[in-house]
């Protein structure tokens, strides 16, 4: 013979509600720590290639430079502070046309220019 079950408890509107409202903080701040943190990113990403584009404002500013094909620090022609971030950063010059190029942290690249 089994033992009886005991009696179902029932849950009460106040409980339901205050369920269903805890439910959807936790969706709200799940949704709103994910667009924090697509914000900080996208931040971020947008202060490394306006770097990169000042840096390129500068070496076009300033005429030619070096041999077609070389390649300068970007320390070496800008006097622009790079992010916090950028872990290396190189100005390449192919024909008439210069690239900055970012390296950040997490192997990470951008190539600015035309």
């Amino acid at each position: 013979m089994t033992a009886p079950h005991p009696p179902l408890r029932e849950i009460t509107p106040e409980q339901r509600r205050r369920t269903q409202r805890t439910f959807v903080w936790i969706l709200v701040g799940f949704v709103a720590g994910i667009g924090i943190m697509v914000a900080t990113l996208s931040a971020g990403g947008r202060a490394v290639r306006d770097y990169g584009q000042g840096v390129l404002d500068d070496v076009r500013r300033s005429g030619s430079w070096g041999v077609p094909g070389n390649a300068q620090e970007c320390s070496e022609v800008s006097n622009r502070r790079a992010p916090p971030g950028v872990t290396h950063c190189m100005v390449e010059r192919h024909g008439q046309n210069y690239v900055v190029v970012l390296q950040i942290e997490g192997d990470r690249q951008y190539r600015v220019g035309p």
